[in-house]
């Protein structure tokens, strides 16, 4: 556990300085390659350190899978769908404000 928080704050630093520091299209490719290591040696270094030891739970305790199931698909697409709107808020803030620029500009 300890190695992984070690080698992410590691590779972390390191990407993040390569892309402050350093304004190259090949700097940016290697900041985010950094990155994404960094994030997959956090991930398997954590993981390998983590012992999983499963238990048997009484049927009546928690809540019915077929709850369950259908909370987690409300939940998904109440986040889709609010990603959706933003999205949609976003381009039509983009588009006025190209129409604002253009005018402004407009001999």
């Amino acid at each position: 556990m300890r190695g992984s928080i070690v080698i992410g704050g590691l590779l972390g630093s390191l990407a993040f300085s390569v892309l402050t520091r350093i304004s190259s299209p090949n700097s940016k490719r290697l900041g985010a390659g950094l990155l994404v290591l960094c994030i997959v040696c956090l991930h398997f270094v954590a993981m390998a350190g983590v012992t999983i030891t499963p238990y048997a739970v009484a049927a009546s305790v928690g809540v019915p899978r077929d709850a369950l199931a259908a909370a987690v698909f409300v939940v998904s697409g109440i986040v889709i769908g609010a990603g959706f709107f933003a999205n949609s808020i976003d381009r039509r803030n983009n588009l006025r404000a190209s129409r604002q620029v253009n005018f402004a500009s407009a001999p």
